[in-house]
């Protein structure tokens, strides 16, 4: 996955840094984040469900995408499709995921 070839750009890229502790760490901002423990999660429920609103849906498909599990999926034409990534963007009234 991109966000995972991207962290270990930037890791090989600032790993002395880190271990000289050249680096101040910034605490994410909490309304801006969120976590999932795997052991919270139903991989067995993985078909994603559009009929939910938009927040719904963006929350279920990102807490479901780890690489070494099976990845949320929908149906289209009795043909599954997995999903690797997903950012949910709310402008004027109308949603895209």
């Amino acid at each position: 996955m991109e966000c995972h070839k991207q962290a270990s750009t930037l890791f090989q890229e600032k790993i002395i840094q880190i271990l000289n502790e050249e680096i101040e760490p910034i605490n994410q901002e909490k309304n801006f984040s969120s976590y999932n423990s795997t052991d919270s999660i139903d991989f067995k429920d993985l078909l994603i469900d559009f009929s939910k609103y938009y927040s719904y849906v963006d929350v279920f498909i990102r807490s479901r995408i780890y690489p070494s599990k099976n990845l949320p999926y929908f149906i289209i034409n009795n043909k599954n499709y997995k999903v690797l990534k997903c950012h949910a963007e709310k402008k004027n009234n109308s949603t895209k995921l």
